[in-house]
C-alpha cells in the first residue's frame, strides 16, 4: 500500500510553502487541525496540526512521520509531545511566588472609604464582601486576582483553573473579564488572612473605613 500523503499549503512570510506528510499510512481525512477541522488544502495561515487520533501508542511500536517540502530559506517545522496536567498540579498555589501584601488590600480599602479614586463627593459608609467564589459560589480557599485587577474582591484560584481546563478556556477574571492568564495570578495576603480567621459559618464581611473587617455570620449575602 502506497503512503498516504496529507497535502496542505501555509502561508509563511506572505510565501505558500508547499508541505507533504506521510503519517503511519493513514488517510488525510483523518486528521484533523487544532480546532477539530479537517485539513484540506488552503491558502490560509494554518494553525498545529494535531496527528494524535493517527499515532500508534503501544510499547515497542514506532511511529512513521515523513515531511516533504519545497525549499525555502525560511521554514521551521517543529514536533511537539503534549501531555495533560492533572488540576491539582497545575494550580497547586505554592509554585505561585506573586503574593500582594496584605497592605496593600487593605489601603485600596481606606482609599474607597475617603473618596480617593477621584470623586470627593462619593462616600462610602459600609461595604458587604462576600467570600464565596464567583465561579463556583462556594466559599473561596486561596483568593487570587489579576496582576491588571484594581478591584478588591478576588476568586478562588482552583475554580478558577477548573472553569478554564477546556479547550478554548478564556483566562480573563471572573469579576473586571480583563486577561488573566496563569502566570498573571496574584494570592491576595490580605484576603488570605480574613478567610484564616473568619468563622466557620462566615460567608461575607463587613469592611470598615479604616481597612479592618467584621464577619457577618449567617448571611446570605
Amino acid at each position: 500500500m502506497q503512503p498516504q500523503l496529507l497535502d496542505t499549503k501555509w502561508n509563511l512570510f506572505k510565501k505558500v510553502v508547499q508541505i507533504n506528510l506521510t503519517l503511519n499510512n493513514f488517510q488525510t481525512t483523518k486528521l484533523r487541525d487544532t480546532e477539530n477541522t479537517p485539513i484540506k488544502r488552503s491558502h490560509k495561515k494554518q494553525g498545529p496540526i494535531n496527528i494524535t487520533s493517527v499515532l500508534t501508542v503501544k510499547p515497542f511500536l514506532k511511529n512513521s512521520i515523513k515531511i516533504i517540502f519545497q525549499r525555502s530559506d525560511k521554514i521551521f517545522i517543529g514536533v511537539l509531545f503534549i501531555a495533560q496536567t492533572p488540576n491539582p498540579q497545575l494550580w497547586d498555589h505554592k509554585s505561585i511566588s506573586l503574593i500582594q501584601e496584605y497592605k496593600v488590600t487593605r489601603n485600596k480599602i481606606a482609599n474607597l472609604f475617603h473618596g480617593a479614586d477621584g470623586d470627593s463627593d462619593v462616600k462610602i459608609t459600609s461595604l458587604n464582601v462576600s467570600l464565596k467564589c464567583p465561579l463556583s459560589q462556594i466559599l473561596i480557599n486561596v483568593p487570587c486576582i489579576g496582576k491588571r485587577c484594581m478591584h478588591i474582591e478576588c476568586f478562588d484560584m482552583e475554580s478558577y483553573f477548573d472553569a478554564n481546563s477546556t479547550k478554548n478556556p478564556k483566562w480573563e477574571c471572573p469579576i473586571c473579564r480583563k486577561g488573566c492568564q496563569p502566570d498573571n495570578l496574584i494570592i491576595d495576603g490580605y484576603w488570605k488572612a480574613v478567610l484564616k480567621e473568619i468563622p466557620l459559618d462566615c460567608t461575607s464581611v463587613s469592611l470598615q473605613k479604616d481597612g479592618s473587617w467584621i464577619p457577618l455570620c449567617n448571611s446570605k449575602n
